[in-house]
């Protein structure tokens, strides 16, 4: 194929599927943030399922992700652009179909719910700059793995309660509290390594994870705060993992 004829083809294909990604500033319900210098997109009223949306709108930065902003099974994949810095409550709550979503490091704080019920949604990378995450952000979502950012030291009621594809939990260092319901219903993870930070475990923060097998944690951990039914229905823990949580002050059942 010559030159010619392979610019041409590039330009028909660009011509077949950029409808597919491109908005329009029209394409957003758009407001103000609280000092006025900055958009907040209210909802999506475009008719793309893959959604990238503009840094700018009418010359002026892209700053929030409302609550409720998108919703339904239309969106499939969403690319939030640097400079976000808030995505609020509910904002992608009920997008069953969503598969992928990109969070520039700009955004600092996720709502409550923001991404519950995204059952199609297997992966998202959390930024390292995020200061904030409200309860049940993740709460049955279609996530497999997560890695908990550094700079938040208590892992949310709910967070992450009926993720049943989520199997792998990296919890760092810093992190001080499990709150309750936080895995609940979490029936694909197997194992989870524990921070040497961690004082306490809320009620039914575990309650059925039936894969769950091992809970490492490091020997200077001495004690834990426990809360009701921790460990309720993780019928596969083992024994040495057992032996090991009650050492530590759990006296319920598992």
């Amino acid at each position: 194929m010559n030159k010619q004829r392979l610019v041409f083809v590039i330009v028909i294909l660009f011509a077949l599927f950029a409808p597919l990604w491109a908005q329009s500033e029209s394409d957003f319900a758009v407001g103000l943030t609280e000092d006025g210098n900055g958009v907040v997109i209210r909802w999506y009223e475009g008719k793309s399922a893959t959604v990238r949306i503009p840094a700018t709108i009418q010359g002026m930065p892209v700053r929030v992700i409302e609550k409720n902003a998108f919703s339904g099974p239309l969106v499939t994949s969403v690319v939030i652009p640097v400079g976000v810095t808030t995505i609020n409550e509910s904002a992608f709550s009920g997008c069953r179909n969503i598969q992928s979503i990109t969070i520039p490091n700009t955004v600092t704080r996720i709502g409550s719910f923001a991404f519950s019920q995204t059952r199609s949604l297997t992966s998202i990378n959390l930024p390292a700059n995020l200061i904030s995450i409200g309860e049940s952000a993740f709460d049955g979502s279609g996530i497999t793995s997560i890695s908990w950012p550094a700079g938040i030291n208590k892992i949310p009621y709910e967070s992450f309660s009926g993720c049943q594809n989520l199997k792998s939990v990296t919890i760092p260092e810093g992190v001080t509290t499990i709150s309750a319901y936080a895995f609940n219903g979490a029936t694909g993870i197997t194992n989870i390594t524990l921070p040497s930070t961690i004082e306490k475990i809320e009620d039914q923060a575990f309650q059925d994870c039936r894969s769950l097998t091992t809970i490492t944690i490091p020997a200077s951990v001495t004690s834990i705060q426990f809360g009701n039914l921790v460990f309720v229905g993780c019928r596969n823990l083992s024994l040495a993992t057992q032996a090991v949580m009650k050492k530590l002050g759990y006296t319920d059942g598992f």
